[in-house]
Formats: C-alpha cells, structure tokens, sequence
C-alpha cells in the first residue's frame, strides 16, 4: 500500500557530507529572546531550516515516486 513513498538512498548518503549548521532548538530560541524589547522574523513560512545546495547537485535531491517528482 505504502511502497511507492519510500526511497532508497545508499548512494546519496555514501557522498553526502554531515551538515555542520546546527538545528535549532524552539527552547533555546525562546530563552535567547527573554528580556528582548525587539525581535524580527525573516520569511519563516517558506524559508525556515533551509539549506543552500548548488546547481549541479539539486539533482541529487529530487525524490521520483510514481505520482510526482520533488525537491
């Protein structure tokens, strides 16, 4: 039933390089903000947690299924 959403990424994760930007904690971004008369958010709905990739390795990144293709 669900077979056609898994992926196989052996190839992927055997050339993928460990991300060193850290994910950010909710807890600790509210605590950093205690006492802040100011704070800014920056187009969060489209571009939170996003990471650059370039050109010639998006294409590593898709995922093919039969229904639709993505990255």
């Amino acid at each position: 039933m669900f077979s056609d959403t898994f992926a196989h990424y052996h190839k992927l994760n055997a050339i993928t390089r460990i991300d060193a930007q850290p994910t950010l904690r909710i807890d600790e971004t509210l605590d950093a903000l205690v006492g802040m008369r100011w704070f800014s958010t920056l187009d969060d709905a489209s571009r939170y947690l996003q990471v650059k990739v370039a050109e010639s390795d998006r294409e590593k990144m898709a995922l093919l299924t039969t229904v639709y293709c993505t990255n």
